[in-house]
């Protein structure tokens, strides 16, 4: 019963709900990755042409290999749930794969340099997302972009400091990869920049006070403000200087790819492009009454026989899921609502005092499904794990007068409570 519920759940989640959607940091092997490609476009009969060599350069090539790194930089790369790829670049992929009638396999490397030197061996043969210092790269060629890249500067809303100016002595806050450090100094001398490995991260140095601004791309910032758990923050202004946009990069070795690809990406509708962008928005949920569950024969039956599964649900796991008195609380309630919607599934609420209570009552039956698991946790062979439908990070907390903490690397010597 478990297997089959679970790959029910798996097939609801793996339909977009922006709402919850995750950017979580996965942590993969040492060497690459394959992931499954996931995208969401429907765009078809693209009006674009290609001659008989680049047709043929096509079938001798037979697959094209994509490559992306973790951390993801949602909503633009997305690995979380460590089996798909998905996200914006995702999507374009998924037109270029239909439009080419051509395979593309994904590989997730452990860094943005492994993936970049994978790509200059010719391990693999695209990647996205190229922009800023990068571009700089002699031997790599950058296609058309696919996705405009607008700067913005963040602040926390209680810092009313101008932000218009050179940012003096101001505290910088942005990825490794954002923007070339000859522009960088050029508009901001005096900043002292922070790097980051990850958007987020950057986002959280700033809410937590660690930096000062951050600077970075509309869109990703847009959405993971959006997310819920930054909600000090703000779009304070507009930098001095435009942001390249986000393209594909392939090595000079496979220059016909890269005419390849323009070609097809011109030929993409605008209004194809806005649903990719409404759908990573990161805004208010999307409407369930377009979204189609496709589901087999099997797959049907089994819910017909189980209309009410039992669910474990944690009850000290807040703002996530609690109970007051006997009516559960919490984000889980709103997550149920909209599996009912698409399954008519309504679960049975059985209560569980932890996570890892949770996994004992699924191996003893007391329950066919778990709300709250997570990545890090070994859920034994008799567990099977949905797709994420949520992340968070995590934090230092420390008292208020503790001004001595700022970091994990802090903690040594200290009293720690988990």
């Amino acid at each position: 019963m478990c297997a089959r519920l679970h790959w029910v759940l798996w097939l609801i989640l793996a339909l977009p709900l922006s709402v919850f959607a995750q950017a979580t940091h996965s942590s993969f092997a040492q060497s690459s990755m394959q992931l499954k490609l996931l995208g969401r476009s429907t765009a078809s009969e693209l009006n674009f042409r290609l001659s008989a060599e680049q047709w043929q350069w096509l079938r001798t090539k037979k697959v094209i290999r994509f490559g992306t790194a973790v951390p993801d930089y949602p909503p633009v790369d997305i690995t979380a749930s460590q089996k798909e790829y998905e996200g914006i670049t995702a999507d374009y992929l998924w037109i270029l794969r239909n439009a080419l009638k051509t395979e593309v396999q994904v590989f997730v490397y452990p860094s943005r340099e492994q993936a970049i030197t994978a790509l200059k061996r010719g391990d693999i043969d695209v990647m996205g997302r190229w922009s800023g210092r990068e571009s700089a790269v002699p031997e790599l060629l950058s296609t058309h972009p696919y996705l405009k890249n607008q700067p913005v500067l963040v602040t926390r809303l209680d810092d009313q400091r101008s932000v218009s100016t050179d940012l003096q002595q101001r505290r910088l806050a942005m990825t490794e990869n954002y923007v070339a450090g000859t522009e960088l100094s050029r508009h901001y001398p005096h900043a002292i920049v922070n790097t980051f490995a990850s958007v987020r991260r950057a986002l959280e140095s700033v809410a937590f006070e660690q930096s000062d601004v951050f600077l970075g791309d509309a869109f990703t910032t847009n959405y993971l403000i959006n997310q819920g758990s930054l909600a000090r923050l703000r779009v304070s202004n507009f930098p001095k200087f435009d942001g390249q946009g986000f393209s594909f990069v392939l090595h000079q070795r496979n220059a016909p790819l890269r005419q390849i690809f323009d070609s097809v990406l011109s030929a993409i509708p605008s209004g194809e492009t806005a649903n990719i962008l409404h759908r990573w928005s990161g805004g208010a949920p999307i409407s369930l009454d377009d979204q189609h569950l496709v589901l087999t024969v099997q797959e049907s039956k089994w819910m017909k026989m189980h209309p009410h599964p039992r669910l474990l649900v944690d009850t000290s796991f807040a703002p996530f899921s609690y109970f007051d008195g006997e009516q559960l609380k919490g984000m889980l309630p709103d997550l149920l609502l909209l599996i009912q919607k698409r399954t008519g599934l309504t679960f049975d609420i059985v209560k569980s005092p932890s996570m890892s209570q949770s996994s004992r009552y699924l191996e003893q039956n007391k329950g066919d499904a778990a709300a709250s698991l997570v990545n890090s946790m070994d859920p034994g062979n008799s567990i099977a794990l949905t797709r994420p439908y949520l992340s968070s990070s995590f934090v230092v907390v420390a008292g208020s007068d503790n001004l001595k903490i700022h970091d994990v690397a802090d903690l040594k010597g200290q009293r720690l409570a988990v």
